[in-house]
Formats: structure tokens, C-alpha cells, sequence
């Protein structure tokens, strides 16, 4: 039922997604940052991939973070997912595979900023 109204808010804002995984997004912007920025800025994207760590945000201890990797041993660099509320996030696991769409705010050495994350 949350995904069909994910899906018809979206429709009705005629918002284009672009699909991407978590390794190939990250792996874009290892290679070079700013070809990363320019092909993602403005976009809303639907990341799949592995969830890599839930924790708090490093400026703001009452926010959560969702931290996506492609579920490899000693990631450093994740996706990072803004804005998801804290009752979704406590039904994740590490290591479980998650889809999430959001705004991509910005990449770099830290990893990729997604925010206004949902999960899908």
C-alpha cells in the first residue's frame, strides 16, 4: 500500500526517477566527483542496495542516517539517506537489501548525501 502511494505521489508530481544501485553510484563518484555531480545534481533517484549501517547523523544526535553499501566487507564509503523516519528504520537490518528513493544532495569523499529518503 506504501509503495502505490510512493508511486502516485510521484506520478502526480511528474517526478522522473532514475534508477541506480548503490555500487554504481558510489563507484561514479570514487572515479571522479565532479562528473558525479553533474550527471546526479537535481535528480530523484531509486538506489537499491544493501544496508550497511543505521546511525545517527555526526551534527544532530536525534536524526538517523540509513547507510547503503553493496554489502561488501569494510566499506567506506555508503550512501547516506536523510529523512526517514525513525519507526521505518528500526525494521532494518544490516545486511538486508533495501530500495530507497530521495534528492541527491550531494557525493565525495564522505559517500553520497541522499535526502528525503524513503523507503520503497
Amino acid at each position: 500500500k506504501f509503495l502505490l502511494q510512493l508511486e502516485t505521489q510521484l506520478a502526480e508530481k511528474k517526478v522522473d526517477v532514475t534508477k541506480v544501485d548503490a555500487a554504481t553510484l558510489l563507484k561514479t563518484f570514487e572515479e571522479n566527483e565532479l562528473q558525479g555531480d553533474q550527471k546526479y545534481k537535481g535528480k530523484r533517484l531509486q538506489i537499491t542496495g544493501v544496508v550497511s549501517k543505521i546511525d545517527t547523523d555526526v551534527w544532530n544526535d536525534d536524526k538517523y542516517i540509513l547507510q547503503i553499501g553493496t554489502g561488501a566487507d569494510f566499506e567506506i564509503l555508503t550512501v547516506n539517506c536523510h529523512g526517514i523516519p525513525q519507526s521505518k528504520l528500526a525494521k532494518l537490518k544490516v545486511g538486508e537489501d533495501v530500495t530507497v528513493v530521495g534528492d541527491f544532495d550531494d557525493g565525495g569523499s564522505l559517500g553520497v548525501e541522499i535526502k528525503k529518503c524513503s523507503i520503497v
